[in-house]
């Protein structure tokens, strides 16, 4: 492919997107159960009361 477009490998792999990673998206799916849970109540609950809903979830 990159002998068609006229390109070198490296050039191909340094402007190709990266694939995301496993761990960034359970870390996105993480962050928006945590906002959620703040915007559910009213964003009252701090750090203790957000880890106790998060395994409440589970």
């Amino acid at each position: 492919m990159c002998r068609i477009l006229g390109v070198s490998r490296a050039q191909y792999y340094r402007y190709r997107p990266p694939k995301p990673s496993k761990r960034r998206a359970e870390d996105a799916d993480l962050k928006q159960r945590i906002l959620r849970i703040f915007a559910e109540f009213k964003q009252r609950y701090g750090v203790m009361k957000i880890h106790h809903e998060l395994n409440l979830e589970l």
